[in-house]
């Protein structure tokens, strides 16, 4: 980070402290730690109840926001206030690579650590908890997160262009977020047993394309493809019918094709609606991609984000949509929401962050918005986290300004 950088930032923390009480985004936080075995078991979910939330918060009460870093989760009053941390090239960074969602939980991959599981309690409160093991995350990078039928899973791998060729490859590479324990718990899948860690194969990535086929992309550092020097190596492809089953032999094409984004009218129809907001508001000929997450779903489906034109997406987005309310989030912090099939359409804002962060996912559950957030260089990352709000703030802040106006 450049000294203007750094000196930007801390003036922002100055104005984050000194308007503590003027924005709910800044505000002091009111965390209660869930000591007891009574309050454990309070979380409702037997993927966590067994181990320490890290916070339970107080949503309505405002943004509560929370920063990864080598402390692991921690409270902070918003994204000035969080550590300096040096960039890393995107792969290699403390960050949140994706979210998946069940009824009442929400899952994030906390790459280089673990799971993050944020239980959307009845009682309106969120209980935040980190499910770690840095001692085998550390020296990886998050490829995919996905649900097991319901079990949250990550993808290990090493990343050609950054990591060093020497790093063995993970075995195992793949890790689940199971009931009751408190660390992430090593696991494998037929779809690709094919790829033999100890061979050097590492899987890079594994999508759900649009047919619901399984698309594996492996590499092995060193091959006789490309060469031995770093980001070379053999590549292969494999694809499989459902993640317990035998894969067989893909190819590029079939792989590139599975991440194609979808049209936004093959969307539910809530979600189709908050697109369709979302495209209105962009420059014509501009388009962009949103990753839209539900509960149950396997992982997230792009979905192609357009204002008229053949322009190459430039735009990210993230949406996150139960059937009945849709949320979609841009990087600035715009947010749409569509609720219901008649409903209203609303337009309105997450926390302003401070300048060099932007917002890097969505998701949502029983009233909770959770939000990924990273300072961000090109292609590095510097401090990440992420903050938690009520959906149903923003709903009503933005019909008040409807009818205000």
């Amino acid at each position: 980070m450049s000294e203007r950088s750094r000196a930007a930032r801390n003036l922002a923390a100055a104005l984050v402290l000194s308007t503590a009480a003027l924005f709910p985004a800044c505000a002091r936080r009111t965390v209660t730690r869930a000591d007891s075995a009574t309050e454990r078991a309070q979380a409702g979910s037997a993927a966590t109840e067994s181990i320490h939330p890290v916070a339970v918060v107080q949503a309505r009460d405002g943004a509560r926001w929370f920063s990864l870093d080598d402390s692991g989760i921690t409270p902070v009053g918003g994204p000035a206030l969080s550590s300096l941390t040096p960039f890393e090239p995107w792969p290699l960074a403390r960050r949140l690579v994706g979210f998946v969602v069940r009824d009442g939980l929400i899952v994030g991959g906390a790459n280089r650590d673990g799971f993050l599981a944020i239980v959307a309690r009845k009682d309106g409160t969120a209980a935040v908890y980190g499910v770690f093991d840095r001692e085998r995350f550390d020296p990886y990078s998050i490829g995919s997160i996905f649900l097991d039928g319901t079990t949250p899973v990550v993808l290990l791998h090493r990343d050609r262009f950054f990591e060093e060729p020497q790093v063995p490859a993970p075995d195992p590479r793949l890790f689940r977020l199971e009931d009751g324990a408190a660390r992430p718990v090593g696991a494998a899948l037929e779809a690709l047993g094919g790829f033999d860690a100890a061979a050097g194969w590492d899987v890079e990535a594994l999508e759900r394309g649009s047919d619901g086929r399984w698309y594996a992309r492996a590499a092995r550092a060193g091959g006789s493809g490309r060469g031995s020097g770093r980001g070379n190596g053999d590549v292969a492809y494999a694809s499989a019918p459902i993640l317990h089953a035998a894969a067989e032999v893909s190819g590029s094409a079939a792989f590139q094709s599975s991440l194609t984004p979808r049209a936004a009218a093959s969307a539910d129809y809530v979600l189709a609606r908050a697109l369709r907001a979302a495209a209105s508001l962009m420059l014509s000929g501009l388009s962009g991609v949103v990753l839209a997450i539900a509960p149950g779903q396997a992982g997230a489906i792009p979905y192609l984000l357009s204002a008229g034109g053949g322009a190459d997406p430039v735009t990210r987005a993230w949406a996150c949509s139960d059937g009945a309310r849709a949320f979609l989030c841009l990087g600035d912090g715009t947010l749409v929401a569509a609720i219901g099939s008649d409903g209203p359409l609303l337009r309105s804002r997450l926390p302003e962050l401070p300048a060099g962060f932007a917002y890097s996912g969505l998701a949502y559950t029983r009233g909770i918005l959770a939000a990924a957030w990273e300072e961000q260089s090109g292609w590095a990352v510097g401090a990440a986290g992420f903050t938690l709000v009520d959906a149903q703030f923003f709903v009503d802040a933005a019909m008040a300004a409807e009818e205000a106006e």
